[in-house]
């Protein structure tokens, strides 16, 4: 992988929770946080959904086997979301 994301925790209206992780690049925490929500919006949870930064994730140590254990991920664009079911920790 071997960059930078911005991560997000995220509230359900629902009760669920999730993450959003967004590549930094030349985004700052604002732009990232914009098209997280638009992901979110493609996903139909823009006006049920709350998000919290909580910094970059440097993936400059990541294990190989990390990019096997994607599958409960949905990429869109720049953005990776994760969700959980109510009372599932991350």
């Amino acid at each position: 992988m071997g960059r930078l994301d911005h991560c997000f925790l995220l509230k359900m209206r629902d009760g669920r929770s999730g993450m959003a992780f967004c590549a930094a690049g030349e985004r700052n925490i604002e732009r990232a946080r914009d098209e997280a929500s638009r992901a979110l919006e493609r996903e139909e949870y823009g006006q049920e959904s709350e998000l919290a930064y909580l910094g970059l994730l440097d993936y400059r140590q990541v294990e190989d086997s990390a990019t096997d254990m994607l599958g409960a991920f949905i990429k869109r664009g720049p953005v990776w979301l994760a969700f959980f079911e109510a009372g599932e920790a991350p």
